[in-house]
């Protein structure tokens, strides 16, 4: 039993000095991450928590076989991180009154989020924020302009996806893809 209190002491010391102990610096509520997390995950805002509701899930890549049972085909948009990988897609009638929908999967299986305000597909075009009703909210950050042609009949834009629950936590997904069209 010695032994093992020993080897988890040399272990958490080897790792302090390994995240920079020595040079004294006071920890801060921003973390900023490398790029070999998921996604071009760049950042997570860490607020002082009294469970993991306070945290901001992160997004898993979703395909085809998991969103295309949840959403109408149709015009729609997606978000597609810096590595590729596709995170958000979402759908919405042109010219329709009400939001959009999308799918993506914060940890448990893909999941329905909703745009927080209506519009249809040209409200959804230039970057809504949705939410999952209870839980988190996602914003797009679109780029500005007219985008670049993309494939036949889309558009693409430079953007950043931001994850948010209500307590202040968030994770952003910074140099990705809004991409939209039929």
């Amino acid at each position: 039993m010695d032994r093992l209190f020993r080897g988890l002491a040399v272990l958490l010391l080897v790792s302090s000095c390994a995240r920079g102990a020595a040079d004294e610096e006071e920890m801060t509520d921003q973390i900023y991450m490398d790029d070999q997390l998921d996604g071009g995950l760049t950042s997570h805002r860490v607020e002082p928590s009294s469970g993991p509701a306070d945290e901001a899930p992160i997004l898993h890549p979703i395909n085809y076989d998991q969103f295309a049972p949840l959403l109408e085909a149709g015009t729609g948009c997606s978000f597609s991180s810096a590595r590729g990988e596709l995170l958000l897609v979402s759908t919405a009638s042109p010219g329709a009154i009400e939001g959009a929908k999308g799918v993506v999967d914060a940890g448990n299986g893909p999941s329905i989020v909703r745009s927080l305000a209506g519009g249809g597909y040209e409200a959804l075009r230039k970057g809504p924020t949705f939410s999952d009703g209870s839980v988190f909210s996602i914003e797009v950050v679109r780029g500005p302009g007219d985008g670049q042609p993309e494939e036949i009949e889309s558009t693409v834009w430079p953007a950043s996806l931001i994850v948010r629950v209500e307590k202040g936590g968030s994770v952003t997904y910074e140099n990705g893809q809004w991409s939209c069209g039929a």
